[in-house]
């Protein structure tokens, strides 16, 4: 028997049943044979979110912004949704959102481990560049809601 090793995160890995084709024969059902195809290995970071139990602190922001900016505010919102999620610990996800509706609003969706993280996202750097930014390019907040969110 082959030794087992431990998959790395974000890869696909293998079932740990093989199957052959004598085994159609045997009784097994094709959904069980299906039940038993690579399975895929989420990213750490990715694993760490799913199996949490305690609740997240949720920003919905949302933005209008004159057309003419479209592309400068859009770039200066990933900037930021990047940067949060790579350099803030209680960062678990940051969403640039638009709609072919309205073109001229964005919508940010914005998870926290706690509010309190969400008030150290206004102290990092590529947050205050981002409020520069939408003071600069004239964007004006529409509205910011704050929830707690209870499942996942």
């Amino acid at each position: 028997m082959p030794p087992i090793s431990i998959p790395r995160w974000g890869t696909y890995i293998a079932p740990f049943r093989f199957f052959y084709k004598s085994d159609f024969g045997a009784g097994l059902g094709h959904a069980e044979i299906q039940a038993h195809r690579l399975r895929y290995v989420p990213p750490l970071r990715q694993w760490k979110q799913m199996n949490t139990t305690k609740t997240a602190f949720v920003v919905i922001a949302e933005f209008e912004y004159p057309l003419a900016h479209r592309d400068e505010f859009l770039e200066l919102c990933r900037f930021d949704g990047t940067r949060s999620v790579a350099d803030e610990p209680g960062c678990r996800q940051f969403d640039v959102n638009t709609t072919g509706e309205s073109p001229d609003q964005v919508v940010l969706y914005e998870v926290y481990d706690d509010a309190a993280a969400f008030e150290a996202h206004k102290l990092m750097p590529h947050y205050k560049e981002f409020a520069a930014g939408v003071e600069r390019l004239g964007v004006q907040i529409r509205s910011l809601r704050f929830f707690d969110r209870q499942h996942p």
